[in-house]
């Protein structure tokens, strides 16, 4: 009976050993996922002579570890188009087809990165616009920003 034993417990070793090396692996892998939260706000203030309906678009990597970004936007959306970009440190123009809008930058761990999107339309427009944003890992997030044209 005791041989029986032994081999029972030396069986439930065996499967054991696999189920603690999945267990210490598992907080790794967590780890190697970023962390982006963003805000896109109407009402920056515009660079002098910059005609415009100015927004600021920040994005903060709260994980341990430098992430690429990459911003994307279809410049026109219904009424709007997003003509420029200003106060962009870190952001670089992106190739992109054309009628596309597209910044890429490198950010920190606990850094945020931060650009003013200036916007034209006709007089009195008030509408969502929507961009994407690619980090290289992680979920894609899609923010949505109102702008309001004056009238």
């Amino acid at each position: 009976m005791a041989d029986l034993e032994r081999r029972t417990v030396l069986r439930a070793g065996a499967w054991s050993a696999p189920v603690i090396a999945v267990a210490i692996a598992a907080p790794t892998a967590a780890a190697s996922v970023a962390t982006l939260t963003y805000t896109w706000l109407p009402g920056a203030t515009p660079p002098p002579a910059v005609p415009g309906t100015w927004t600021t678009f920040s994005v903060t990597n709260s994980s341990d570890q430098a992430v690429a970004v990459e911003f994307r936007a279809v410049r026109q959306q219904g009424d709007l188009l997003l003509g420029s970009v200003t106060y962009a440190s870190g952001w670089t123009a992106a190739t992109v087809p054309v009628g596309t809008f597209g910044r890429d930058t490198v950010i920190g761990p606990g850094a945020t990165a931060s650009m003013a999107l200036g916007f034209s339309g006709p007089a009195g427009t008030t509408a969502g616009f929507v961009a994407t944003v690619t980090p290289s890992s992680g979920p894609v997030l899609t923010p949505v920003v109102t702008v309001s044209i004056p009238a």
